[in-house]
């Protein structure tokens, strides 16, 4: 038996506090997308201007696909069926996330549409709330094995 990380020990005290990982990892992406917002209304009113708000668009707009997807899935039959409709649908997704959360405030930044300090807000908010949906996966998917 080798000795254990200190992210495991961490996570066994949470344990043992009643927190599983599926709870942990839903108060971490909890916080972070609060975080996220938190630091997306910090830039609008740092520059003042509203334009940035235009990532919850997207934000708001990607569980749509999850709805199209659920409503779509009793037509397949097999599990690979749906597998492969969810890589699919998830690679359309990814690609217009990327387009909106990285692409666009390049685009207003280079435009002047936004000022410097409302983009490095928005790119921080991006980076917090992708780090919170990653550490929300890798904490659900140790919770099921």
């Amino acid at each position: 038996p080798g000795a254990s990380s200190a992210p495991d020990q961490r996570l066994a005290s949470f344990a043992m506090c009643g927190l599983n990982r599926q709870v942990l990892g839903t108060v971490v992406l909890a916080l972070s997308i609060g975080i996220a917002l938190i630091l997306l209304f910090a830039g609008s009113i740092i520059d003042n201007n509203w334009i940035t708000m235009i990532q919850l668009v997207p934000l708001f707009g990607a569980p749509i696909a999850v709805v199209v997807m659920n409503w779509a899935s009793p037509d397949m039959t097999t599990e690979d069926e749906r597998q492969l409709a969810w890589m699919n649908m998830g690679g359309c997704v990814l690609g217009v996330i990327l387009s909106c959360f990285l692409g666009l405030p390049l685009v207003l930044l280079h435009t002047s549409s936004i000022k410097e300090a409302g983009f490095w807000f928005w790119i921080s908010s991006t980076v917090v709330g992708f780090a919170g949906i990653g550490a929300y996966s890798k904490l659900t998917k140790a919770a099921e094995e």
